[in-house]
Parts: structure tokens; sequence; C-alpha cells
């Protein structure tokens, strides 16, 4: 049976380096971007450029069940998640307020 990972937010270093890493290992990947575009026309993303890419909004979550629900009928259900998607923002977390922490 083949390991089938979705990593979100793949477009990012961190995110690059896990997709790189799994497909090492014999994974099926998925890789969400919240810019196709920019994954189709940058040259750091060449090693994954024909992996299956889509573009996510994780604040969406009838998105979120449709990628599942679309990954799971291609590649059968995943079996591992890896989640590195989100901005920080620059200010030190005791400082931030829970609007800017959410």
């Amino acid at each position: 049976m083949s390991k089938h990972a979705i990593i979100v937010g793949a477009s990012g270093d961190i995110g690059q380096s896990v997709a790189i890493k799994l497909l090492q290992l014999g994974y099926i990947t998925t890789l969400t971007t919240t810019n196709l575009k920019k994954v189709e026309t940058n040259p750091k993303f060449l090693p994954l450029r024909n992996e299956n890419w889509v573009e996510l909004d994780v604040r969406d979550s009838s998105a979120i069940q449709n990628l599942f629900s679309k990954t799971e009928n291609k590649y059968g259900a995943p079996n591992t998640l890896v989640y590195c998607s989100g901005i920080i923002k620059d200010r030190p977390i005791s400082l931030m307020t829970d609007t800017e922490w959410n």
C-alpha cells in the first residue's frame, strides 16, 4: 500500500524541505500553496514541479474538505499530514494581542 502525505504550506521553505524528504522516502505527496502561479514560475520549486499541487486557503473549511475528498478518491486516505502554513507577526509572542495571535 502506498504512503500518502498531505503537506499544507509546501511552498514555504520548511514545507518544501519536508516534501522533498517525504518523496525520497517513497511517499505520494499532495502539496498545498496559496499561489500556484508562484510554484509554476519560481525555479526553486523545480524539484517539486511535477507533484500534485493544490491551491488552498486554510481559512475556507469547504476547501479543506474538498482537498481531502479529492485526494482520498485519487490516492486513498492520507496517512501523514504535515501542517507548516502560517504567518508569524514580527513581534514577541508575549506582546501579541489575542487578535494578532488568532
